[in-house]
């Protein structure tokens, strides 16, 4: 392995793949175990580009979980590439597990074995199980508490030589302790690394009063925004108002105030700007009322000319027809005959005078009439 696969991260890396296909068989558990030397060879020279974590990630959580338990097995002092490869599935895989598979897998990971930088993201991690989460924030109390302890039992025994040795602080009682708490949830070990030095650690109080703080500053921001974001539709609100409330005092003022004006005087109007929906609404009126004016032209016409007619119509039927005039003229002559035989030359201008006229055919009565009369 170490001359043909781990001097070669490509080589490491199809090793890697062809190991998850063991993963369901009966060589599960020395698939598994080449699977974690792979990962362990990769991870710790950074090959293909971090790939393998994808090739991980595509494993079902059954063979998953037995490549989990055979890197808990390997890995007995340090449980950061492990944590690394757990939240990298757990990312690839939001909302397709269930708690109970969450669980299981992360169950695996003891967070004493993690470094400082990862336990704080632990803490911090939404897509852990909320269990996990809290059971992690109490091994770290118990951590700090035991270092504290461990710090205040070794100024005691500097300061009073010769003291007996029950002054010293039960390490059984913390170790029994973390055993229950582990042991509960899934077989986390018994024993704890050292915590380091407590001063230059951030604490779980530390992270919980972080935590408030930013949680308590994001809604006091958020709850400012909403408040200036109203204050400004009032003011909107506020302004317009006042221009309407202007605007009708004017109208108003105008309106008791036209009345009393004498008929020279015009009242000054105020000032105001030119705007263009003014211009459009001052064109508008004006190419409405040259409308107006034309229709009003128009209809006048009509008017005009509807009388006209029926001026004419009325004249023509007040006037008499040529027909009647010419019997009428006839009936004269005939009244002026039977009179006053004596008076041809009258009757025969009268006669002429209807000839020239040429309106009608005169009837034969009348000419039989003239007739004798010449003779």
């Amino acid at each position: 392995f170490f001359q043909e696969v781990a001097t070669d991260h490509g080589r490491a890396a199809a090793v890697l793949r062809a190991c998850t296909a063991f993963l369901g068989g009966e060589a599960a558990g020395a698939g598994a175990a080449l699977l974690v030397r792979c990962l362990e060879t990769l991870a710790s020279s950074g090959g293909a580009d971090g790939r393998w974590l994808d090739d991980v990630a595509a494993l079902p959580v059954e063979e998953f979980e037995v490549a989990v338990e055979a890197m808990r097995a390997r890995f007995a002092h340090d449980h950061d590439l492990m944590y690394t490869i757990v939240d990298h599935y757990l990312q690839n895989h939001r909302g397709k597990l269930t708690e109970e598979e969450k669980s299981r897998v992360c169950y695996n990971v003891n967070c004493t074995k993690l470094s400082h930088h990862l336990f704080m993201h632990l803490v911090q991690n939404p897509r852990l199980p909320l269990r996990f989460v809290v059971q992690a924030m109490l091994v770290e109390q118990l951590h700090s508490h035991h270092s504290m302890l461990l710090s205040g039992g070794h100024h005691h025994h500097a300061g009073a030589a010769g003291a007996p040795s029950s002054a010293a602080p039960p390490a059984s009682l913390l170790k029994s302790s973390l055993s229950g708490a582990f042991g509960a949830c899934g077989g986390f070990a018994a024993t704890a690394a050292a915590a380091g030095d407590a001063a230059s650690s951030m604490t779980l109080g530390d992270i919980l009063q972080r935590d408030a703080v930013l949680r308590q500053s994001a809604h006091i921001r958020a709850s400012m925004q909403a408040t200036t974001q109203r204050i400004d539709s009032l003011e909107r609100e506020l302004a317009g108002l006042r221009t309407r409330l202007r605007r009708r005092h004017h109208q108003g003022h105008h309106e008791h105030q036209g009345p009393q004006v004498s008929a020279g005087a015009r009242v000054q109007e105020p000032v105001r700007p030119e705007t263009s929906h003014r211009r459009r609404r001052r064109a508008a009126h004006v190419r409405r009322t040259r409308r107006c004016a034309r229709e009003r032209e128009r209809q006048s016409h009509v008017h005009r000319c509807a009388g006209a007619r029926r001026r004419r119509r009325r004249r023509r039927a007040d006037a008499a027809s040529p027909e009647e005039s010419v019997h009428r003229v006839i009936r004269a002559i005939a009244c002026v005959c039977m009179a006053t035989a004596m008076h041809a030359c009258m009757i025969r201008v009268v006669y002429t005078s209807i000839r020239r006229s040429d309106l009608i055919m005169l009837p034969l009565s009348l000419h039989g009439h003239m007739i004798y009369f010449r003779c």
